[in-house]
């Protein structure tokens, strides 16, 4: 779940995310109001058996969790941390095991966040809830860690170290060396923390994550302010020529996730800003739309 360099940039698991997002919302799972934050008090790594258990019960309770015992150790281990489900999905004891890399007991802020994606497996495995491709499942695990308040905490896991090396003309080449966690870039992770509406504000030690998710934010208001939703001037004028295009030559467009919205037979594709739930509304309309998918009403001009 960690990545050394080089850490993926952009957006290549939009479509997955955009799939994520409506397993979730169509489950009626939504966004946690708050960041999950380790406050449990007094983590000793000198006794990290015992506040690790404290833990992981709160993690439980996060995510509404009616399950027995999840026991938590340490372990050299290649990966930061792994999680055993048994059963069928949906079905299965109530008892967890997780184990976590040992190298991480002096790091609370990483073991919460490593945490909040371990027992969204158990979450999602309850609920009966995934897809057939191992890719798919991790990004959508990474998903509802975010929703439920850990996106935060995985976030400020994005760091850029710049290391300085003095060439013998006496030259000094910087190297910067980035390290992130979970199956989403950085910039998906930031895009979905504001699109989930969590305002992480000064709550990420890392210069770069703070970046990252002033960028996320940006991309949602972008796309939230994108015809045929409330949008600039400039913008109504593309929107309104594409769609006088369309109708003259009597296109019906594609649309995919490359395109904002499509036109055709008298009506606009276009995708809720919240879950990506694709919708259709007849065209030169102006009225208040609600998503099929996470109810979220929709002032549109059409």
């Amino acid at each position: 779940m960690f990545n050394d360099r080089p850490v993926q940039r952009g957006f290549p698991n939009r479509a997955r995310i955009h799939a994520a997002l409506r397993v979730l919302h169509k489950a009626s799972i939504p966004p946690f109001p708050e960041t999950f934050w380790e406050r449990w008090g007094g983590y000793d790594p000198k006794n990290a058996s015992v506040s690790i258990q404290k833990l992981v019960r709160k993690v439980a309770r996060r995510y509404q969790l009616n399950v027995g015992t999840i026991v938590v150790t340490f372990m050299a281990m290649p990966n930061p941390g792994r999680v055993e489900l048994r059963g069928a999905p949906g079905q299965g004891g109530n008892d967890f095991f997780v184990e976590l890399n040992s190298n991480l007991k002096d790091q609370p802020r990483t073991i919460s966040a490593v945490l909040g994606h371990e027992v969204a497996h158990i979450f999602l495995h309850k609920h009966g809830l995934g897809f057939p491709e191992t890719l798919d499942n991790e990004v959508l695990t990474d998903v509802a860690s975010a929703m439920y308040g850990f996106g935060a905490l995985m976030l400020d896991q994005f760091v850029q170290t710049e290391m300085r090396n003095q060439l013998p003309d006496g030259r000094v080449q910087i190297t910067t060396h980035e390290r992130a966690m979970g199956y989403l870039t950085p910039d998906e992770l930031g895009w979905l923390l504001a699109k989930s509406d969590f305002d992480v504000g000064g709550q990420l030690d890392s210069r770069a994550a703070r970046s990252v998710g002033k960028r996320g934010r940006d991309m949602f208001l972008t796309e939230a302010t994108t015809p045929p939703f409330p949008s600039s001037m400039w913008r109504r004028w593309m929107y309104e020529i594409r769609r006088w295009w369309a109708e003259w030559r009597g296109l019906n467009e594609l649309f995919d996730e490359s395109v904002p919205y499509a036109f055709g037979d008298g009506k606009v594709t276009f995708r809720c800003p919240i879950c990506t739930q694709k919708m259709r509304l007849p065209v030169r309309r102006e009225l208040t739309a609600t998503c099929p998918c996470c109810s979220r009403k929709l002032a549109c001009r059409t």
